[in-house]
């Protein structure tokens, strides 16, 4: 299918120049973003309770919205906004109905988080990831790239039905609701990736690896490590390029990958671009650009509103001690190379939500930024970078 990738190739070299014209990646005027969430859920309950009829009339609305509304953890948000949409409540934190819960593991508890997933969230992953796809121009890939296909590797699609509404991995969300426009392109299928033991699912996916031209692989490394290793042992291959000659490309969120990425290239016959992602449940915040530049560039323009929690405050955090007023830092006020808790509002409803991860910014000029911990587990005397935060 050489006319397929040639148009690809050419759909991104399209897409990439009127990004870069028209700066679809970076805007760095977050009051714009703030201001049409305020609009879009002014007549939601959470709306009317912190009167954001209100706010938008300020003369200074990043002000008056973080003196008005309380900064939440999950916890104090579930009781009483989550749990009312849970129970079929409509309006309550975004403008209709939340057909989409994604299930990410509790910090503090055995229990899943239930995460609200609108269907606008659902649609800016999807633009995101065109975006994301059409930075790709720049690394000037062959053709043959563009024609193969995409192999994702996360926990179970499958979504269960409760109360109305849908629950489960998100990434078994955002497979529900795939574009037109990858679908043809996306291993290993939705058969497989409902299986929910990864042994087998493992193993149906090596038996069909031959099949398929992969260029592109996305998932946990440790994950991925395994797979490769199956697939090479089972059909006895020196390297995965053996049966993938076009693989090029390696996507991976929110770990470091200093212990794993040596093991990766091993499995290779020729060196791959690694890119990171700043993935989660509750939206899709960064990703790396260009693979040869280390940091993750912040998506300003992509649905969500961020504040910054300095270190001073992670402690009341840990012990959800007094956090409804704890100052935060804009956007513009944050520095280079210092550490901060992600505060977000997103298009999702959730609204001045402490995330848990926490973040530095190693370049202001495009804001660039690398995951750095968890508050959760950030000590005083422990600076150590470790990442527990799952985002596939």
């Amino acid at each position: 299918m050489p006319l397929v990738g040639t148009l690809l190739k050419q759909t991104t070299r399209v897409g990439y120049n009127y990004s870069k014209k028209k700066k679809l990646v970076l805007n760095i005027n977050q009051e714009n973003e703030l201001v049409l969430l305020l609009q879009k859920a002014k007549k939601t309950s959470f709306g009317k309770t912190f009167n954001f009829p209100k706010i938008l009339e300020s003369n200074h609305i990043k002000n008056a919205f973080r003196d008005s509304v309380p900064l939440y953890t999950y916890e104090t948000y579930y009781s009483p906004w989550i749990e009312k949409i849970l129970s079929g409540g409509k309006n309550i934190v975004w403008p209709g109905k939340i057909n989409y819960f994604a299930l990410s593991s509790g910090t503090t508890t055995d229990a899943s988080k239930r995460i609200p997933v609108s269907d606008k969230m659902i649609r800016q992953f999807q633009k995101t990831s065109i975006h994301q796809l059409l930075a790709l121009h720049e690394l000037d890939f062959s053709t043959s790239f563009f024609e193969s296909s995409v192999l994702t590797i996360g926990g179970s699609t499958e979504l269960v039905e409760v109360n109305g509404h849908f629950e489960g991995d998100l990434s078994g969300i955002l497979q529900k609701n795939k574009s037109f426009i990858f679908k043809p392109f996306a291993k290993p299928g939705n058969r497989i990736s409902q299986i929910q033991n990864w042994e087998e699912k493992i193993e149906k996916i090596a038996e069909k690896a031959p099949q398929w031209d992969i260029g592109v692989i996305a998932g946990v490394p440790s994950w991925i490590i395994m797979l490769l290793e199956r697939i090479i042992s089972k059909h006895q291959l020196t390297t995965i390029h053996d049966i993938w000659p076009n693989f090029k490309l390696y996507l991976h969120g929110g770990v470091f990958l200093d212990n794993y990425k040596l093991k990766l290239d091993k499995l290779c016959a020729v060196p791959i671009y690694f890119q990171n992602t700043y993935l989660a449940s509750e939206g899709y915040f960064a990703y790396q650009k260009l693979p040869h530049k280390k940091g993750m560039t912040l998506l300003q323009k992509h649905g969500i509103y961020y504040e910054f929690l300095e270190e001073k405050y992670f402690e009341q955090v840990k012990l959800k001690s007094s956090i409804e007023k704890l100052p935060t830092l804009l956007l513009e006020e944050v520095k280079e190379n210092v550490p901060y808790g992600l505060v977000i509002s997103t298009i999702s409803g959730l609204w001045r939500y402490i995330i848990g991860d926490v973040i530095k910014f190693t370049n202001l000029e495009d804001y660039q930024l690398e995951i750095t911990g968890r508050i959760s587990h950030y000590f005083e005397h422990d600076r150590r970078t470790s990442v527990a935060r799952k985002h596939y």
